[in-house]
């Protein structure tokens, strides 16, 4: 817990340390913030803070010779080291995994291949630290384009004669 000076709440840089990592982990500031009793925005500040140190360590920036650098620099190099065996593991084993669909292919639905298949990519791009999503606005005038378009398809659906059943 954090102790209070001039009405702010200070942490010993272990404990900043214990939340950065944990935020690494989860990629959540709010659960760290609830399980470690901190501040959501104190945790997300640290963890912007940390980003901003390792984009420093990437570029070979000198960050100091105490000790915390030191060991945040070691730190950060082991991250990054799990993190390409795991990404480069997820890849091995999806590839196993598309070697094997052949075989499966007569017993399983291309549906459920498909969707399994899915999964294992989406999990090794997401602990490779790839794009696992893609979002697309509409502005609004794109928007009114489109219910243009979608009223005059209606409008001659209207107007075609219908058919029979025979």
């Amino acid at each position: 817990m954090g102790t209070t000076r001039k009405g702010k709440r200070t942490y010993e840089q272990d404990t900043k340390d214990i939340a950065v990592e944990a935020y690494h982990v989860t990629g959540s500031p709010t659960k760290v913030s609830e399980a470690m009793s901190i501040p959501h925005a104190t945790v997300t500040t640290w963890a912007k803070n940390s980003q901003e140190m390792e984009i420093e360590i990437e570029k070979g920036d000198n960050l100091g010779d105490d000790e915390v650098s030191k060991s945040l620099i070691q730190l950060r190099k082991i991250r990054l080291e799990n993190k390409a065996r795991l990404a480069e593991k997820g890849y091995e084993i999806a590839m196993n995994i598309l070697l094997e669909l052949e075989d499966k292919m007569e017993k399983a639905s291309f549906k459920d291949l498909s969707i399994g298949y899915g999964i294992i990519m989406d999990k090794t791009a997401l602990a490779a630290g790839d794009v696992t999503a893609r979002t697309e606005s509409v502005r609004p005038t794109d928007r009114e384009e489109l219910l243009q378009a979608a009223q005059q398809v209606s409008d001659k659906v209207k107007t075609m004669p219908r058919k029979r059943a025979v």
